[in-house]
């Protein structure tokens, strides 16, 4: 049976992902080895679920959107970035590069459950 790679995730207002986009510049500017996606797919990954079997997409689609009606709305703070690995590694380790730059978020949020 196919499988499909997923994670929950909130998409970001468009002028947050052009601010955090600008922010990562210098990273880009590095020429580093990584593959950069497009702005439009920045998000806030709220949990990863790994490979997920077809038949149950339907499912966790209902689950997931249950959970979403019974959230309320709040506001959050997004400022600075750091990476998967460690950006001090990338002189320690040669060859290792980030493959992730997640940018700090505060305020308004409990733990997501």
């Amino acid at each position: 049976m196919s499988t499909r790679r997923l994670f929950v995730a909130l998409n970001l207002p468009q002028g947050e992902r052009e601010r955090i986009h600008q922010a990562c510049r210098p990273l880009r500017d590095h020429n580093l080895p990584v593959r950069w996606v497009d702005p439009e797919n920045y998000h806030i990954t709220l949990k990863f679920l790994g490979e997920v079997r077809a038949d149950r997409l339907k499912c966790l689609e209902g689950t997931i959107a249950q959970a979403a009606a019974g959230s309320a709305p709040f506001a959050a703070a997004l400022h600075g970035f750091s990476a998967f690995p460690d950006l001090p590694a990338l002189d320690q380790v040669a060859g290792m590069f980030p493959d992730t730059v997640p940018v700090r978020m505060e305020g308004g949020v409990g733990p997501v459950r």
